[in-house]
Parts: C-alpha cells; sequence; structure tokens
C-alpha cells in the first residue's frame, strides 16, 4: 500500500538559466510539455548532470498523476503525486546545480498529513514542516477540500449505545458526577503531528504546569465515590476496583477535533470492561494525572 504525498513544485528565474533547467529536468510527452522528473538525469552519483548523449537511458521515476499547472519562458508549476517520498532532498541537489532559480516545494503525504515547504534560492536550501491551512491544501491539491478534514471540525460529542441493564446503577452514578468537572484545553488544540513544534512545546508545557491542578481535580471527583487517590498499595486497590466498575462510562465517543478532559483521558487510556480488572490499570489510570511516571 504505502504512502503517497502530494506535491507542488515551483520553479523561477532568468530565461537562459530557466530554459536549461527546463531541458534538464523535465522529461517531455510528444507536444514537448512536461511529462515527469527524470531524477537520475539531475541527481547523478555524480553530482552533476547527466551528459545529454545518454539521457535517452535513463529511468523516469513515475510521477503521475503529473499536472502542469502553469508554463512560461522563466517560470514553471506542477503538480504530481509519489510513492512513500517527497522531492525535498532533490529540490537541494538542483537548486544548487542552479544557484540563480528559485525552488518552493509544498508536499502533503495522505497519511498523518504533516505538511511539508522546501525553498532553494541562490542556492541556499531550506525546509521545514508548516501547519496544514486550507491555503497549503490548495496549493498542493489545487483546490479547498469539502468538506474539510473530520478531525479539524469541532468536536461533537457521540452518545454510547446502551449498556447491559446491571451496569445502569454504575453508569448513572458516573454521569450524575461529572458535571461541572473542569475541561482540559491545550493551548493549541488539533493533531499533534501537525502542529509546528513551537506550539507542541506550549501544549506540553501547559499540561506539565497544571500538572497539580488536575491531580487535586481528580482527587475531588474520585472522593464522590470514596476513593482517596494515593499511591499506597490499599489506595492503588481501591482505584483497580473503581475502574473495573465505573472506568468504561468516561470513555469519549465523539466526531471531529480531539479534545479530552482529565478524567475522560484516564478511561479512553486504559478502557476497563465492568466486572474486569488487571493490576496494571492503576497505572494507566494514574498516568494522565502525572501521579505515576510513564515506563
Amino acid at each position: 500500500m504505502g504512502v503517497y504525498y502530494s506535491q507542488a513544485l515551483t520553479v523561477s528565474g532568468p530565461k537562459d538559466d530557466f530554459n536549461r533547467f527546463f531541458d534538464v529536468f523535465f522529461e517531455k510527452d510528444d507536444s514537448g510539455q512536461p511529462a515527469g522528473i527524470a531524477i537520475n538525469r539531475v541527481a547523478p552519483a555524480s553530482n552533476e548532470i547527466l551528459p545529454e548523449e545518454v539521457w535517452g537511458d535513463v529511468y523516469a521515476v513515475d510521477f503521475a498523476p503529473f499536472t502542469i499547472v502553469s508554463v512560461t519562458d522563466s517560470a514553471v508549476s506542477v503538480r504530481f503525486s509519489i510513492k512513500n517520498m517527497h522531492i525535498g532532498p532533490l529540490v537541494r541537489t538542483v537548486g544548487q546545480k542552479f544557484p540563480t532559480l528559485t525552488f518552493r516545494l509544498a508536499a502533503l503525504d495522505d497519511s498523518i498529513e504533516v505538511p511539508y515547504v522546501a525553498t532553494c534560492t541562490n542556492g541556499a536550501f531550506s525546509d521545514a514542516y508548516v501547519e496544514l491551512t486550507e491555503a497549503f491544501v490548495i496549493e498542493v491539491e489545487g483546490q479547498p477540500r469539502e468538506p474539510w478534514p473530520e478531525r479539524a471540525r469541532p468536536p461533537i460529542i457521540q452518545p454510547w449505545p446502551a449498556s447491559h441493564i446491571r451496569h445502569w446503577l454504575a453508569e448513572r452514578k458516573v454521569m450524575k458526577s461529572l458535571p461541572g468537572y473542569p475541561i482540559y484545553e491545550p493551548i493549541f488544540p488539533g493533531l499533534p503531528a501537525a502542529l509546528l513544534p513551537e506550539q507542541a512545546d506550549a501544549n506540553f508545557e501547559r499540561f506539565m504546569n497544571t500538572r497539580a491542578q488536575r491531580i487535586d481535580q481528580l482527587r475531588g471527583f474520585l472522593s464522590k465515590f470514596h476513593v482517596i487517590l494515593g499511591t499506597s498499595d490499599t489506595a492503588l486497590q481501591k482505584l483497580d476496583r473503581w475502574i473495573a466498575r465505573y472506568g468504561a462510562f468516561l470513555a469519549v465517543r465523539e466526531t471531529g477535533g480531539r479534545s479530552f478532559d482529565t478524567v475522560a483521558l484516564v478511561s479512553q487510556i486504559l478502557y476497563a470492561e465492568g466486572g474486569r480488572s488487571h493490576p496494571l490499570l492503576r497505572f494507566n489510570a494514574a498516568r494522565p494525572a502525572g501521579l505515576v511516571p510513564a515506563a
């Protein structure tokens, strides 16, 4: 199967240098229009442009579908898709061989969708993972997505199917205890892999800075069930029994964005079925609140 990378490449610069690049970089169709990129021609092992007399023997990587967005005598924009790779390293190599040209590559994978941008100007290469925006999607794919990806929508809580009658009393007790429990919100909501490094750092800093507060909130919630939050064997055994009876009813079932309060996150990690228990549940339950460090 593999991951496919949708990519948009724009190259521009002085006419003479651009025309030389255009002849070397692209495989052509019968009408002389770009139909693919000859990677081995522009980036052979010798780090030189392959001699023209052997161009016909070069294998061209499959860039289908390959679409010409625009082409003039000094600029070209194309879109294409490649399996398991983006051509950021190629932009670096070719950009250094054609330092008078300006290169921009935008790429987006079809798995976790982490936007990538590479540029090369005056032979200086830089690349970075950036924020996923509608403008970026339009650049790479040519049009906005309708509808926008599911996880970018506001979260909507969905009800769980009815549980067995023997669990109704426990479920009712949990539901009556939840109103008023503080909701934990990160500074930058969304899929962690799609956040900028500084955004992820800010989220983690808030998570750690509110640790003591969240422990107190969880302690107060559990006290309604006469469970004392602690790390002694007796306290952990009581926590085990509480999780086995009530934990499953805290699991969040939602569509759209990813937003969990502290208590819901406990059960998302452990998800205990009523009547079942395991010695490790206590550690899974305590870890989100910061009581027990991860192994």
